[in-house]
């Protein structure tokens, strides 16, 4: 099994793709994202999917089973499976960049999604 070593916040805040997979282990994926300005990824349930999600750079706003949480920089949170979640991007400025771990995988190792609608 192959393993995963590296500077993801670099990974993450250099990644112009709305969503790249970095990494897939047996039980997790890596993922890094970037939303543009106002944009948001669409609220989501994943019942069978944790997930830990932490700002790299720029400011987020996650609405989490209907509570809103304001994350800036090197916040993290656990998303739970089967809770709903959306994350919108709180700039209109600057783009949000994030790393993802979620378990268990759901993609394959390099994949890359240019935008939301290729996700």
């Amino acid at each position: 099994m192959s393993h995963y070593f590296g500077n993801i916040r670099a990974k993450s805040v250099g990644n112009r793709n709305f969503k790249e997979t970095v990494h897939i282990g047996q039980k997790i994926e890596l993922s890094v994202m970037s939303l543009e300005p106002d944009e948001e990824t669409g609220e989501e349930i994943r019942a069978d999917h944790d997930r830990y999600i932490r700002v790299e750079e720029g400011q987020a706003k996650l609405i989490l089973d209907g509570s809103v949480l304001d994350l800036v920089a090197d916040e993290a949170v656990v998303v739970p499976a089967g809770s709903r979640h959306e994350i919108v991007n709180a700039s209109s400025e600057v783009p949000l960049k994030l790393s993802v771990v979620s378990a268990p995988p759901e993609h394959r190792v390099g994949a890359v999604y240019p935008r939301k609608r290729d996700a």
